[in-house]
């Protein structure tokens, strides 16, 4: 594992990043050659359509890894938002070290105060965000035909999706794309066309 030093053997994810050099320096002195790399993030209201568009694109050659936040969940995450962010990051950060960055679509860690205080956030160079919204009476629409046994027609659940789209909206450096009203192909290339300005710029 890369958090571990290969000198002291000591675990620290908090060790310093030179980005420049692309070394990480443990607290014992330590230098590490380190190749830091961008994180795409694909954020959205439950019903605005990550998994589709993920699902769009898994087998499509990308030069980037993309992944679902889902593959992570465990009931005990409700409460430890923090603590999956970090560990999103630390596999982020290992898989990048291949060479390709990845993509990853997850609802809440495109909000940046969800990320940019973690202790993991240091090993990327920047991190893109990009989220999918749609209007509120489609997303209304699309959360009710859901199964029965997602709890999607929760009125709690409404309520709280419905908040958290429109306020996604509201936040400064996240790109949005609308997909009330487009089909999951055009929603998808619009997903690649921004991964390939964000690996660009």
């Amino acid at each position: 594992m890369f958090n571990v030093c290969p000198n002291c053997g000591d675990y620290r994810p908090d060790r310093e990043i030179h980005h420049e050099e692309q070394v990480a320096v443990c607290a014992c002195g330590d230098r590490q050659a380190f190749r830091p790399g961008p994180l795409l993030l694909v954020g959205g209201a439950s019903g605005t359509g990550k998994s589709t568009v993920i699902n769009q694109l898994r087998y499509r050659e990308l030069p980037v890894i993309p992944l679902d936040g889902d593959i992570l969940w465990c009931e005990a995450f409700r409460q430890e938002l923090r603590g999956v962010a970090e560990r999103w990051l630390r596999l982020a950060k290992n898989i990048g070290m291949s060479g390709k960055p990845v993509m990853l679509f997850d609802g809440g860690l495109v909000v940046p105060q969800n990320i940019e205080p973690c202790v993991e956030r240091r090993y990327f160079s920047e991190i893109h965000r990009l989220a999918l919204v749609c209007d509120g009476d489609t997303l209304k629409k699309r959360l009710q035909a859901r199964p029965e046994w997602r709890g999607a027609s929760n009125p709690e659940v409404l309520e709280a999706q419905l908040n958290f789209n429109a306020g996604l909206k509201k936040i400064e450096g996240i790109e949005l794309v609308d997909t009330t009203s487009i089909s999951v192909d055009a929603s998808a290339e619009r997903v690649v066309n921004w991964m390939y300005r964000a690996l660009s710029g």
